[in-house]
Order: structure tokens, then sequence, then C-alpha cells
């Protein structure tokens, strides 16, 4: 990080500032996206997993941003919350395997079609 300061001429902002900048951007990156994804009208209730779930500053910026959002910690889902990876590529596979797949071609207006990758059987 010190290297990448140096060539910003920011090497004298805080580590703390750098922080809670960059946490910022994080979280707005998250609400951009939600935002193109979904109507501004409608509520909604989103599942909060990995590491953002115990990040008290970035929750409160999407919880500030966005308050027809209600978010909900996964374990309620008797999920762990930590386990947020190994969930996700069960999903993935599931998917691959028995989904339909035609609507990962499709894409969200403005947000790339996404690919779930190959299954390769040994010969």
């Amino acid at each position: 990080m010190q290297k990448a300061k140096e060539k910003s001429a920011t090497h004298n902002i805080s580590v703390e500032d750098t922080m809670t900048t960059l946490n910022k951007f994080s979280a707005d990156s998250i609400i951009s996206a939600l935002q193109k994804a979904t109507n501004i009208n409608n509520k909604y209730k989103i599942f909060v997993s990995g590491g953002g779930l115990h990040n008290p500053l970035l929750m409160q910026h999407l919880k500030e941003a966005l308050s027809n959002f209600e978010f909900e910690d996964i374990a309620g889902l008797h999920i762990n919350p930590d386990a947020k990876e190994a969930c996700l590529f069960a999903i993935l596979a599931n998917e691959c395997v028995c989904g339909d797949g035609n609507y990962l071609q499709k894409g969200i207006d403005g947000m790339p079609a996404i690919s779930m990758g190959k299954i390769s059987f040994p010969d």
C-alpha cells in the first residue's frame, strides 16, 4: 500500500483515512450494483455474509443508502456467514449440473453475462 500511496502522492494521508476511503468506495460499488439490478421503489431483503458482515462501517453505509433494503445475516438461514465461498460454490455447482443456465447468458442491462464454468469428466 505504501508504494501505491507514494505513486499517487497521497503518502501524507493517514492509514485510518485511507481505510475509511476504501470502505466507502466498497460500499458505493455495492450500492451502485444493487441499484442497477433492482427497482428502487420495491422493498428487498439482502442476506449478508462474509467479511463485510463484520464491518460495522460498511454495513452502516449500505443501510443508510439503501433504505428500501432489509439486511439480514445468513445465519438466519442456518448457514454459517463465514462459509460464504463454500456455499457459493455449492450453489454454482448445482446450477451448472441441474439448473437451466439460459438466464446466465442474458445478463442484466449494463452488467456482463456470467459463466458457470464447465464440467470436465475423466476419460
